[in-house]
């Protein structure tokens, strides 16, 4: 009795682990940094005399990574992480006394992202990733 328990206890066993090998070399993890330019909608400007112009400032991510490949091409993935993002606003305009104002505002924004990926892997070492990301906006700076 002891004996067929012991046979089936290891088989049981021989089982899980042989499935957590052949799962655990579809699951990677790792860091992402990256330096980035964004680009911010201005709502346009409905006074002609005055111009704005809008240069974007070198931003940079800093993410971790986790995915998972399926069997199939298809394959899931978390990028958990923090983005700075911004840029310079220009304004130049006349005021009441058709005097010229040069102003500069830089904008800078940072935040936690959360993008959550769906990944087509089209062999193993190349794939294209698509969907959404969720931001919370950690803080804001205007000078």
């Amino acid at each position: 009795m002891e004996k067929t328990h012991k046979s089936k206890s290891m088989l049981i066993a021989f089982i899980m682990l042989h499935i957590f090998s052949v799962q655990s070399q579809n699951i990677d993890y790792g860091l992402i940094i990256g330096a980035d330019i964004t680009n911010k909608y201005l709502k346009p400007v409905f006074h002609t005399e005055n111009k704005a112009m809008y240069s974007p400032i070198l931003s940079y991510n800093f993410n971790g990574f986790i995915s998972y490949k399926t069997n199939f091409f298809l394959g899931f993935s978390l990028e958990p992480g923090i983005i700075r993002k911004g840029g310079v606003q220009l304004f130049d305009y006349l005021n009441s006394q058709y005097e010229p104002v040069n102003q500069k505002v830089i904008t800078s924004i940072t935040s936690f992202q959360l993008p959550v990926l769906l990944d087509f892997h089209i062999n193993k070492s190349i794939y294209l990733s698509a969907g959404v990301e969720l931001e919370y906006r950690l803080t804001q700076k205007r000078y």
